[in-house]
């Protein structure tokens, strides 16, 4: 069976590298800056840039080790619209809801092209997929195909097996808890298993055995690639330093374990093609299978771009589902009394032989509430990139084509003036007066605009399931004596929790 495992923490938040810079190094930066200063200059009226920029680092110096909170910093006195010096990168930040709203929201396409950072071409290959890729014909034909797969589990059969599916896991998920008898013990890795299983299940159609050995092959190269994808997070702003062996040793990681998952997604796409039956559409694998038998633009329904959104699929949809579930557990357990009013809802509305499914959540509020707090206080998403595809205005300024812009979510979902004491987990902010959920537009944990997550649905529905499968068997306690659990996380793809160990205490 897979072990638990503790993940080094991946290097996410740091914008240099500890090894001291070379004399080559530096020639090579001040050469960058001096092209881009006598080169770059854009037209038009752009927004005020932060004051007290360093020479080569730009701002980064001043944003300290977590970028979103540096800019919610900033933003105190510069403003929601502002320009930063990023190393060789110059970017645009939306550090309020109206500020996002007037830009991602109201600006139709024009934000829906991709930042060119390092890590975005390495993970897509130069832009495959859908997740990394610029908004053209071809993009939009991969998108709309990704977005009538989750239509098509979101509804009738594949919805009723999805549904069978994510309650078996959250079983499975139960019964591994209940073994560990209350005693203290890291669920990360069960947590991320159970999901994965959930996600291979859309992507291939079947569960896997979790004593597989390609199985667990595959979640160990998945969980490589997410820990790469945070080290290589400097060639982001500073993408010379690719070209230095000993600078990128990360993104050969991540090509490796990335053709590790490639090979094990090829091999099931062969497989389907021998059971492919078109009256009966299994996965997204049979999906692609099916669409590929139409008049469709061969260049853009190839293997390797299917092969390439089920790993974005893969990494990104079992990041976010276990991320958000692990959070889940850290807030209740560091709130009994929420922790409390959850279960009392969910024992007076079901049965403890009943499998939790989504169509329970209408009947859940405060359950529903508590898991929207956990993605408020938390976002899984605390900065979101993008790139002008066109000139735009936005308020008084002018941006230009290829303007890299990113919208700091965390400041959105933490302003004191939409939401009130935003450090204090409060589920009630999401009810109202009779206890319906209310969700407020600034509530925007998966992005905005035409570009907004693809499987936000998917990233609702699995960790319902999970959390009130968990919330209904167990109270979640801090083991006694354990020091005080982090609680800022790590940022990577996506902001994970570091590591922690829980007692799973059985309420039955």
């Amino acid at each position: 069976m897979i072990q638990p495992k503790t993940l080094t923490a991946g290097i996410t938040e740091r914008v240099f590298l500890t090894p001291e810079p070379t004399s080559l190094v530096l020639l090579l930066a001040t050469l960058v800056l001096m092209l881009r200063y006598l080169t770059g200059r854009s037209p038009g009226r752009l927004p005020p840039v932060l004051p007290n920029a360093w020479p080569i680092l730009g701002h980064l110096p001043s944003l300290g080790l977590r970028a979103d909170l540096g800019f919610q910093r900033l933003g105190k006195k510069h403003g929601d619209i502002f320009q930063a010096q990023l190393g060789t990168r110059n970017v645009v930040v939306l550090n309020s809801y109206q500020a996002l709203k007037d830009g991602y929201i109201d600006g139709g396409d024009a934000y829906n092209d991709r930042p060119d950072f390092y890590a975005y071409q390495l993970f897509s290959d130069g832009g495959k997929g859908t997740a990394f890729a610029d908004d053209t014909p071809a993009f939009r034909k991969k998108r709309q195909f990704v977005l009538k797969v989750f239509h098509h589990f979101g509804i009738g059969k594949a919805h009723e097996q999805l549904d069978t599916n994510i309650a078996e896991e959250a079983r499975k998920l139960v019964t591994i808890s209940k073994s560990f008898n209350g005693k203290p013990v890291d669920l990360q890795s069960y947590v991320t298993v159970t999901t994965l299983n959930i996600i291979c299940s859309m992507v291939f159609g079947k569960l896997h055995d979790y004593h597989d050995e390609d199985f667990a092959q595959v979640m160990k190269s998945l969980e490589n690639v997410t820990r790469n994808m945070t080290n290589v997070g400097v060639l982001n702003v500073f993408p010379f330093l690719r070209h230095i062996p000993a600078m990128n040793s990360s993104g050969r990681e991540i090509l490796e374990n990335k053709r590790k998952i490639m090979a094990f997604v090829n091999q099931s796409i062969a497989e389907h093609r021998d059971t492919f039956d078109p009256d009966h559409t299994r996965d997204l694998v049979d999906a692609y299978l099916k669409e590929t038998q139409g008049n469709h633009d061969r260049s853009v329904f190839t293997d390797e771009e299917i092969a390439h959104m089920a790993v974005e699929l893969m990494v990104s949809g079992n990041d976010a589902s276990s991320f958000a579930v692990r959070w889940g557990i850290l807030f209740m357990a560091l709130n009994p009394e929420i922790q409390k009013k959850v279960q009392r809802e969910i024992d007076d509305v079901i049965d403890p032989n009943t499998n939790i499914s989504i169509s329970l959540r209408q009947h859940l509020p405060y359950t529903h509430a508590a898991i929207l707090e956990i993605l408020r206080i938390r976002p899984l998403a605390p900065i979101n990139g993008r790139k002008t595809k066109r000139a735009v205005k936005l308020r008084n300024y002018e941006l230009p084509a290829n303007t890299i812009v990113l919208s700091n979510n965390w400041n959105i979902l933490h302003d004191p003036e939409t939401w009130s004491d935003p450090e204090t987990f409060d589920p009630a902010r999401f009810l109202d007066s009779d206890g319906h959920v209310v969700i407020p537009p600034q509530f925007k944990p998966f992005g905005a605009g035409r570009r907004i997550c693809s499987g936000q649905q998917i990233a609702h529905h699995m960790p319902f399931v999970i959390f009130t499968s968990l919330m209904q068997n167990f109270t979640f306690k801090l083991p006694e004596g354990a020091p005080q659990p982090d609680t800022e996380g790590t940022i990577g793809i996506m902001l994970e929790p570091q590591p922690y160990k829980i007692c799973a205490v059985p309420r039955h």
